[in-house]
């Protein structure tokens, strides 16, 4: 087994779909996005009812007709099929 060449540490963006793309995931019949979409109604009014949730905020703050939640497992999840379309730094640790 190879070893990663590359790993998230962190990201600086705060990804969210708006306008014609997030209206078209929306009206996706494909399974796959319904199925995501399903999971981020869940949050969204499991995150609105209980304000002790983390994400109460994002939440109370987000109409998910306009667009996505911060999407912060998007680059990770992106990153286990491909690097393509993203900008990749090698950065050295040294303990």
């Amino acid at each position: 087994s190879q070893m990663p060449q590359f790993a998230p540490i962190a990201t600086t963006y705060q990804v969210a779909i708006r306008g014609a793309l997030w209206q078209a995931l929306r009206t996706s019949s494909r399974r796959s996005p319904q199925l995501v979409l399903e999971c981020y109604q869940y949050w969204w009014n499991e995150s609105r009812r209980d304000p002790t949730w983390i994400t109460h905020g994002e939440a109370m703050s987000l109409d998910p007709l306009q667009q996505s939640p911060i999407l912060f497992d998007a680059e990770a999840v992106h990153l286990a099929g491909t690097a393509q379309w993203l900008a990749l730094t090698k950065v050295t640790i040294d303990f």
